[in-house]
């Protein structure tokens, strides 16, 4: 049986709204790195980040690039260009994405993992072995 990359993050951190559109294998300096492309449902509406009702798409932001859970040894980016909607109550605002926290460069997933990490480890150690700065592991853990 051979699973697709695709069918992986779907199982891992599904995210409603939304689906992975394209994945990719990249070279970083620090390795190799899995790029993932999020796309928008075209038959959804956005979700207005303050009131979460659905509103009418105004136009797309420049893409956005979070950092997800490394599967295996690589490193997990994912991107999307995030669309503006025209909420009747709150006017124009960013769409609510369920996979990430304000203008965090990390998925919730990541944080989660990194605090779940920071019990075990000391942070300085969890910020070493997953390649993330100690202020990342700080602000994941105060996040959690």
């Amino acid at each position: 049986m051979q699973a697709q990359v695709k069918t992986l993050m779907n199982r891992m951190q599904p995210i409603p709204g939304f689906r992975y559109a394209s994945t990719g294998l990249v070279e970083e300096r620090s390795g190799p790195a899995l790029d993932v492309d999020i796309e928008a449902h075209r038959q959804r509406k956005g979700i207005c980040s303050i009131c979460l009702k659905p509103a009418p798409t105004r136009d797309h932001l420049p893409r956005r690039e979070w950092e997800g859970v490394p599967l295996g040894m690589a490193k997990v980016k994912s991107g999307c260009a995030p669309r503006r909607v025209a909420c009747p109550t709150d006017g124009i605002r960013v769409e609510a994405m369920p996979w990430s926290e304000g203008k965090r460069p990390w998925t919730r997933g990541m944080m989660l993992f990194l605090a779940r990490w920071a019990r075990r480890l000391s942070w300085r150690d969890a910020s070493r072995v997953f390649e993330v700065s100690w202020e990342s592991v700080c602000r994941s853990v105060d996040w959690v």
